[in-house]
């Protein structure tokens, strides 16, 4: 069923502060520091602060199709589905606008190094659909991390449904993820 609401244009929901940071607080001990990442929806800059509070030493490149007020300077311009720049990072990291999720998963697998991760920060309705039952048998995460609790995206309560982070690696697909409540 497709949302009959209004969706912000290039469906643009600032990630809470405390999803990253609680997520970034587990998830960082089982991974190596990443030298590079690559947010590439990075406008309103809502993920850099604790990307940056996490790995100080790492390389934070941020980039977005529409940057937001206040981004100049910080976030490139650059439509993240076209760049064809051949770059290599160990993790992309970011919300990406939802009806474009797919995509970012597909382009992050090409940018980041084998052994890397591309994390998505996404709704739980992600996993049920027959429309990406092709990605779930070539690219299933390693790790979902669920929210536990609800977030507020637009100043009038909670979502209504649950969020969380879909971390992919790069790596040899495997036939199930691990499920992580936080």
């Amino acid at each position: 069923m497709t949302a009959t609401y209004d969706r912000p244009e290039h469906d643009y929901y600032a990630t809470p502060q405390w999803a990253t940071r609680l997520f970034l607080a587990t998830w960082s001990t089982c991974v190596p520091p990443p030298a590079r990442i690559l947010e590439p929806a990075a406008g309103g800059q809502a993920l850099l602060g604790p990307l940056r509070e996490t790995w100080p030493a790492a390389e934070i490149v941020a980039r977005d199709l529409q940057p937001q007020p206040g981004d100049e300077g910080i976030v490139e311009q650059c439509d993240f589905w076209l760049d064809d720049r051949p770059e290599v990072f160990d993790m992309v990291l970011t919300n990406p606008p939802y009806t474009a999720a797919e995509t970012f998963v597909r382009q992050g697998m090409a940018k980041v190094r084998r052994g890397g991760h591309v994390v998505l920060f996404l709704r739980g309705g992600f996993l049920g659909t027959a429309e990406r039952a092709d990605l779930w048998k070539t690219m299933m995460p390693e790790w979902i991390f669920v929210l536990p609790v609800r977030p507020n995206f637009k100043g009038k309560g909670t979502d209504s449904v649950w969020s969380g982070w879909y971390v992919w690696k790069n790596a040899p697909s495997r036939e199930f993820a691990k499920l992580v409540v936080l």
